[in-house]
């Protein structure tokens, strides 16, 4: 808010809780960037009393839990946001995808003079 009022102090007298939305919405930008790669179902956000509320509902509790680490790596989240998360289905935590290492013969991590190591 102190950059965006340095830069515009007229704009921020004359629009006063909605500049203080608008550093809100700037300062958890990477929350709805997250809240948009998990594929929140029926998103709400909006500002009430100075406090951003956020609503939504995730499929697994693991990508609930992802958003709210998201939101508590900002200091002062405590008393800027409200959010009400759900999950859609609560039998599975979430979906997890593993790649494992390629073991390739012809990796040089996996290569050996050893012949015996080899096998069809």
């Amino acid at each position: 808010m102190s950059a965006l009022y340095a830069a515009h102090p007229t704009l921020v007298k004359t629009l006063g809780t909605a500049a203080i939305v608008m550093a809100l919405m700037d300062k958890y930008s990477d929350v709805f960037k997250l809240a948009n790669e998990i594929g929140l179902k029926n998103p709400d956000v909006k500002e009430e009393g100075g406090q951003l509320k956020i609503k939504g509902e995730t499929e697994y509790e693991l990508d609930k839990d992802r958003l709210w680490n998201k939101i508590k790596e900002h200091s002062g989240w405590e008393s800027e946001v409200q959010a009400d998360l759900r999950s859609g289905r609560s039998d599975v935590y979430g979906v997890y995808r593993w790649w494992p290492e390629t073991r390739c013969r012809k990796s040089p991590r996996y290569r050996s003079t050893s012949r015996s190591n080899f096998r069809p």
